[in-house]
């Protein structure tokens, strides 16, 4: 049941995006005309693009070793967002966990989503 409302939801925001675009008007005021609410246009708009946000990417990536790829001197981790972690050889444990998590907050309050 909650798949056909959300199907039918879907249908209705497609029509509203669609008379959007040919009405001219900015989306605060045909949201004001309209009665909508301009964050659930924002919303739906974004849910139906297709567009997908950073922090909607891939929570894992592959590694390569560090022989692999030129880097002698510790551990480079590129993540999504493009930040970098560089780490020197031997950091424990402890130490890439606290560098990897602490890059991946920064990206997300970075993030526009």
């Amino acid at each position: 049941m909650a798949r056909e409302a959300e199907r039918t939801a879907a249908e209705v925001w497609r029509e509203r995006l669609a008379q959007h675009a040919r009405s001219g008007f900015s989306i605060a005021e045909f949201c004001r005309r309209e009665h909508l609410s301009p964050p659930s246009f924002y919303q739906w708009r974004k849910r139906l693009s297709g567009v997908r946000c950073a922090a909607d990417g891939p929570r894992f990536v592959p590694v390569r070793r560090a022989e692999d790829s030129g880097v002698a001197d510790g551990v480079e981790i590129e993540l999504p967002g493009g930040a970098v972690v560089r780490l020197p050889a031997g950091a424990s444990r402890e130490l890439v966990t606290a560098a990897i998590e602490a890059a991946a907050r920064a990206g997300r309050e970075e993030a526009p989503c």
